[in-house]
């Protein structure tokens, strides 16, 4: 069961759809849109109450086009936990600027030599530029600043196996999918952030499918008309019940992985198998 709110909709007891236990389906997911517009104190605190303490049956999807130091949103950004997701899409930016912003979000800082390199090796696709700054988050640790051979470091790894799991699972084509996956465990590649790769494809599919075809098409004209037509198969080929039963998978064996109850290789093959 799916909820879509905007912002300046939200009240202290909106939150309440969360709270009480799903009746037609395994979670209640709520969708709220401009959350940066969020205005009513009560709503703030209810927001953050729940936020703190997530419930397990249901799942918080925050979308935003502002910018992450505006104070509502980077103080959520700070207490989000499993169950919740923040989805940072700015349509409006250009797409250096998108790439600085993605990179504060993770508190991290990126030169412009290290941007242009970024863009040139990587292309003009969000979805794969935010992949590849995950991968250089991942390697590049406590560092505070990302340079151009951060950059170099990370996009030539493992690439074309990462490439091909990625398209093959925005069409669906779960079998190459699974081959892709094979391919990386054995190269020996960071499964965690593929991990973090799938949820945050799930999580992105699921948003765009909630909203309007206005808003979609706003969306989609950041990208060149080729990657619009892709864009266009992924929204198609997948529907809301498959990504929720997605969603609810990942959530449910990330509790698992991280008790050391179930290896990541083994959940990661077992979604595609499910799916």
């Amino acid at each position: 069961m799916i909820r879509i709110v905007y912002g300046d909709e939200i009240d202290a007891h909106t939150l309440d759809f969360l709270r009480m236990p799903p009746s037609l389906s395994e979670r209640k997911i709520m969708v709220i849109k401009r959350c940066h517009e969020i205005r009513k104190a009560e709503a703030r605190l209810a927001l953050f109450k729940y936020v703190e303490k997530p419930i397990p049956t249901s799942i918080l999807l925050l979308s935003s086009e502002a910018k992450l130091d505006t104070s509502l949103l980077r103080d959520l950004a700070n207490k989000l936990r499993p169950y919740t997701y923040y989805s940072f899409t700015p349509f409006r930016r250009g797409l250096r600027e998108w790439v600085v912003e993605y990179c504060r979000s993770y508190n991290k800082q990126i030169t412009e030599k290290a941007t242009e390199l970024l863009t040139l090796t990587v292309g003009e696709d969000k979805q794969m530029l935010a992949t590849e700054i995950d991968k250089i988050i991942l390697l590049t640790s406590e560092k505070e600043i990302i340079d151009e051979q951060d950059v170099a470091n990370a996009t030539t790894v493992g690439y074309t196996s990462f490439h091909e799991f990625t398209k093959h699972l925005g069409i669906k084509n779960l079998t190459r999918a699974f081959i892709a996956l094979s391919q990386m465990i054995e190269q020996g590649e960071n499964l965690h952030q593929l991990w973090a790769f799938m949820r945050r494809k799930f999580m992105h599919l699921l948003l765009l499918k909630s909203i309007s075809e206005y808003e979609r098409r706003e969306y989609l004209s950041n990208y060149t008309q080729y990657q619009q037509i892709e864009r266009r198969k992924e929204i198609e080929t997948w529907n809301v019940k498959e990504l929720e039963k997605a969603i609810t998978m990942m959530y449910e064996h990330e509790t698992q992985i991280k008790r050391g109850i179930l290896p990541i290789d083994i959940a990661l093959k077992e979604i595609l198998v499910k799916l």
